[in-house]
């Protein structure tokens, strides 16, 4: 369970540090009557403004910061549970990897998962492990005896 870490702006500049973490989901409403709840309870009267100020999280939530909003968070969800169906419970860490390589994208949450489905090459342990399945599969070793594959 992935969870976002939202502080109350106006506690933290009067010197207090208030907050809550809350479970990141694909559901913005669910997540705002958290931040609203927190901002209520704030020991500073009226607060209002809040900021993302850590996360815990197994990848899914790589490209969220400080400002990044709700609805960044949620994206961030859809995208990591499409990727658990793509790819089983290394769905989150796949889809990490892919924004660590290639960084974010505005693409359509299913559109972005396509995107990494395009790109993954499987897990391997070693390069040369990847490079004979690679030849396997397409093909290239066809032809060469079985005495010069390796």
């Amino acid at each position: 369970m992935s969870q976002i870490y939202v502080a109350c702006l106006a506690a933290y500049n009067n010197g207090h540090l208030h907050g809550r973490w809350i479970e990141a989901s694909a559901d913005v409403d669910a997540m705002q009557n958290e931040v609203n709840a927190m901002l209520a309870s704030s020991p500073v009267p009226n607060a209002e403004e809040w900021a993302i100020h850590d996360t815990d999280h197994d990848g899914e939530l790589a490209d969220i910061k400080e400002y990044s909003g709700l609805q960044a968070v949620a994206r961030a969800m859809e995208i990591a549970e499409l990727a658990e169906d793509e790819f089983g419970c290394d769905g989150p860490q796949i889809v990490a990897a892919f924004y660590d390589h290639y960084g974010t994208c505005d693409d359509d949450p299913h559109e972005y998962v396509e995107r990494v489905r395009d790109a993954y090459l499987g897990t391997h342990r070693n390069p040369a492990d990847w490079a004979e399945e690679y030849l396997e599969s397409t093909g290239a070793l066809g032809d060469v005896p079985d005495m010069l594959r390796h």
